[in-house]
């Protein structure tokens, strides 16, 4: 996609990449232990944890909770 006024497809596509990487960044330089997430999509959940290097993670609706150490209660 190219970035165009006239195509808000292309535009929310750019937008999500960008952010995207940032959290990226943010998550490689600060390194937390436990993150906390509200609009997460369970879809994803998985597939997030294992490539942000978390070892466990809970859900519930669009909230989810990822740790390096195990969760005992949600």
């Amino acid at each position: 996609y190219k970035f165009s006024a006239n195509n808000p497809q292309a535009y929310h596509l750019t937008h999500s990449i960008l952010i995207v990487k940032h959290f990226s960044l943010l998550l490689q330089a600060k390194n937390p232990d436990v993150l906390c997430l509200q609009e997460s999509d369970d879809e994803y959940d998985q597939m997030f944890a294992e490539s942000a290097g978390y070892k466990h993670f809970a859900s519930k609706g669009t909230r989810a909770i990822f740790s390096k150490w195990k969760i005992k209660e949600v």
